[in-house]
């Protein structure tokens, strides 16, 4: 499955090398997630940070059940971790990995794992 995410975030905390970011991402993946949360972030070095975050919100899914087809809205949440690497000062390059969980619905049975490998660059303003 391919990916694609957006995601907007704000720094609100930074204590030398640990910041706290609030985020609201949008992915793709295999159904549409929106899940705001909190990200931290140590930097190892000027340009090398770790992160982790999680989040929690709503997914759309798209099923198509003999009796009963369409998108549903579910509540979703999100965990993961990943490495940014600073290019310049306004752009990173990054890789995570991120995991989106769906919750039980009497209609789907069973809640839903979407896995997500992702790389691309951030824009810093």
């Amino acid at each position: 499955i391919i990916t694609l995410q957006a995601v907007y975030a704000r720094q609100f905390y930074e204590n030398g090398k640990n910041r706290l970011y609030f985020e609201i991402p949008f992915v793709t993946s295999g159904a549409e997630f929106v899940t705001p949360g909190m990200r931290y972030q140590f930097t190892l070095t000027n340009r090398i940070g770790i992160y982790a975050f999680a989040g929690a919100g709503v997914a759309a899914q798209q099923r198509f059940v003999s009796n009963d087809s369409g998108w549903r809205a579910n509540f979703a949440y999100d965990f993961g971790g990943g490495l940014d690497v600073r290019l310049t000062r306004l752009i990173s390059l990054r890789g995570e990995l991120r995991k989106f969980r769906t919750t039980p619905q009497p209609t789907f049975g069973f809640g839903e794992a979407y896995p997500a490998a992702q790389a691309g660059f951030a824009f810093h303003f």
